[in-house]
């Protein structure tokens, strides 16, 4: 479905300043936004994060946790079998 540029926002369609930004990685001085549930969205590229099981922004925080940089979430450190 093509949108038109003032139907962009209500049709949730991605803007070309998205597609731009691809090079951008989200780092711990992005400003962040909770959009709902699990889902983050970036302020300064609009990139959308859902920080669920398979969040590949996770850095050891302690023995036994993870922090994600995107979301500021802490979550049980997982075990590898």
């Amino acid at each position: 479905m093509e949108c038109e540029f003032g139907e962009r926002e209500a049709r949730g369609c991605v803007s070309a300043h998205e597609w731009r930004c691809e090079t951008h990685v989200c780092t711990w001085d992005c400003q962040v936004e909770h959009v709902i549930g699990n889902m983050f969205r970036c302020l300064s590229t609009g990139h959308v994060h859902i920080c669920d099981c398979n969040c590949r922004n996770r850095v050891d925080y302690g023995p036994n946790e993870e922090f994600c940089f995107v979301s500021r979430r802490v979550f049980e450190k997982r075990r590898d079998s």
